[in-house]
């Protein structure tokens, strides 16, 4: 999954997280991608209210305005998927890649 949340929140949630990358955006927060150790670290996660998940890769719905606007720098558009989110943001950061 995808989220945008400040860094600082990220790294107070590191030990509900398995697995992390992320890129620093111009405002402090950042573009996370992370797998949890389990569904529950995540739902925890996800439910705190600084945390913006980006729609399931899978699901086809665009990320919006307000995503688009914090990666419009990346060249994201508010029609732009999850999916379209991630190969913009591989080429600056590979790990970032969908598989």
């Amino acid at each position: 999954m995808y989220y945008i949340v400040p860094k600082n929140t990220v790294l107070e949630h590191v030990p509900q997280i398995a697995v992390a990358n992320w890129i620093e955006l111009p405002d402090g927060d950042v573009l996370l991608t992370a797998a949890f150790h389990t569904a529950d670290r995540q739902a925890r996660f996800e439910s705190h209210p600084q945390v913006t998940s980006l729609p399931h890769p899978m699901s086809g719905e665009p990320v919006g305005d307000a995503v688009a606007g914090k990666l419009a720098h990346l060249g994201v558009k508010a029609t732009h998927r999850t999916w379209d989110v991630a190969g913009l943001v591989s080429k600056i950061h590979e790990p970032m890649k969908m598989r």
